[in-house]
């Protein structure tokens, strides 16, 4: 009989994605092979290889296949190893070379178990000059933007980290296809390219390296309309009970209501603010104050710093949702 006295020379292995790049993370959804080479035995030649996966930190193994011929390079690990990982643990993907003299040596490549997708993102939509908002209320676009923002957070997945973001918009209720945007944490979109009326929102797809994705919710809505300053509008101030119009009464409340503002476009909303002052546009007495209604009172008294026998004036601003 030979006598051999050494196992056989170590080779390399790799795990390898169906496009053969080396993986360093799997989830129980990859298809994914053992890849090996360099293996060698000079004294009884090489008999069989086997394949096993095992947890790394324990030794414990997972799976392991029949003898292999030497002839053979690669083994595609079965979906039924891959669905007992568990998420965050590192596995050793091991080829045990033997000898015909029955020595053995292995060699292996780690992977860890990426079992969870990423963070949902937020999509915050942006245009110049407003406030960023990521809340369900339209933005209307004034009148000479050129530009919108779409910004979400960058974020690093627990274990194999974020490997591209998609991004899909819906206008006028037509949701559109996913369109792969990259790494990038931001996008500015042309409003002229953009269509001219309606209203678009935007949602971002953020996947992981094991190919696991969330989505975000829908940003805000994007009114397309374009949008100009709002125009119009007539303000009454109202006499207090029992005085003749044009007079109040300082032990009474000081009443007043507008209407015949025109928004600024077909779509905008308005919102109001009302101030007292003691010129026709000051607001010497009381500063402006959101209103919910269509009118304002102000109690004559108290802390108010009121003019007797000075005239009073109510001054409305009405705001479109373009700002």
């Amino acid at each position: 009989a030979k006598l051999c006295c050494v196992a056989p020379v170590q080779g390399k292995v790799d795990v390898v994605d169906t496009s053969g790049s080396v993986v360093k993370y799997v989830s129980n959804a990859s298809v994914v092979t053992a890849r090996w080479s360099g293996f060698s035995d000079a004294c009884s030649g090489l008999r069989s290889y086997r394949v096993q996966l095992y947890v790394e930190s324990s030794g414990s193994v997972v799976w392991e296949s029949a003898d292999l011929e030497t002839s053979e390079s690669s083994l595609a690990l079965p979906a039924s190893a891959l669905e007992l990982v568990s998420h965050g643990t590192t596995y050793a993907v091991a080829v045990w070379a033997t000898s015909y003299s029955g020595r053995q040596t292995e060699a292996a490549a780690n992977v860890t178990a990426d079992l969870t997708p990423p963070v949902v993102a937020e999509v915050e939509l942006s245009v110049p000059g407003l406030a960023a908002t990521h809340v369900d209320t339209a933005i209307c676009l004034p009148k000479g933007t050129t530009h919108v923002g779409l910004t979400w957070r960058r974020l690093v997945d627990e274990q194999s980290a974020v490997y591209t973001f998609a991004l899909a918009n819906e206008t006028n209720g037509e949701v559109g296809d996913w369109v792969d945007v990259g790494l990038v944490p931001a996008l500015k979109l042309a409003v002229g390219g953009l269509p001219v009326n309606g209203t678009m929102r935007f949602k971002v797809r953020s996947c992981n390296l094991v190919g696991m994705c969330s989505v975000s919710p829908w940003s805000a809505a994007l009114d397309l309309s374009s949008v100009v300053q709002p125009s119009g509008g007539n303000a009454t101030v109202y006499p207090s009970p029992g005085a003749t119009e044009g007079f109040a009464d300082a032990g009474a409340p000081l009443r007043g209501t507008w209407d015949g503002f025109v928004a600024g476009g077909d779509v905008a909303s308005l919102t109001y603010e009302a101030c007292l002052g003691t010129t026709p546009y000051g607001c010497q007495v009381d500063g402006f104050k959101s209103v919910d209604s269509f009118a304002a009172t102000w109690t004559l008294g108290g802390t108010l710093p009121l003019q007797c026998g000075a005239m009073h004036y109510m001054l409305v601003r009405a705001t479109n949702c373009a700002g």
